[in-house]
């Protein structure tokens, strides 16, 4: 009687447990999807997403600024800390392994005074090669400083071909009309 009542009740027990498992992640937490597509609030958000799901002792959030500057504010519980701005025009950024397994991003400056910052730390190495990818991301969403509007304008780099940098669909359109009607 025993010896049946074990056999009936390992398959449940067993299916139960590889139903449970399902690859190791929750069922409630989807993916991060990063894309060369993605618009800045996407990318945003991603980061974001990243520095608030980590390990770490602080809950990070990041904002671009108009004058390309990655703003970092980091707090925990209700200490909050002064937000970190870092120029994100010609920043590179870099992991480095802190702990076994464990990784922090920095960003590094290319603007006089140089400045090392730290982006987020405490993360395994898929995520801090997210972040890392998220920081070569951003700049492309950072307007030219000397332009007051958000009109594109080709330059012509060394060796002549043109090179636009273009904010949205409709300036693309715009940009291209402009272009072809010059032409013609």
């Amino acid at each position: 009687m025993i010896m049946r009542r074990k056999r009936h009740i390992m398959p449940l027990v067993l299916s139960a447990t590889l139903s449970a498992c399902s690859d190791g992640y929750s069922s409630a937490e989807g993916e991060l999807m990063l894309r060369n597509d993605m618009g800045l609030e996407g990318a945003l958000a991603a980061l974001n997403r990243l520095g608030h799901d980590q390990p770490s002792d602080y809950h990070w959030d990041y904002a671009l600024l108009p004058n390309c500057e990655l703003e970092i504010r980091k707090r925990r519980m209700l200490f909050r800390q002064e937000p970190i701005r870092v120029s994100l025009r010609g920043a590179v950024s870099d992991k480095k392994v802190v702990a076994t397994g464990r990784y922090e991003v920095m960003l590094r400056s290319s603007k006089r005074p140089a400045q090392t910052v730290v982006v987020l730390d405490h993360m395994d190495a898929v995520d801090a090669t997210q972040v890392e990818w998220l920081l070569d991301y951003l700049p492309r969403f950072c307007t030219n400083p000397q332009s007051t509007n958000m009109d594109a304008r080709p330059s012509v780099q060394p060796g002549g071909a043109p090179s636009i940098h273009l904010e949205s669909t409709r300036e693309t359109r715009t940009w291209i009309r402009s272009f072809f009607s010059r032409a013609s």
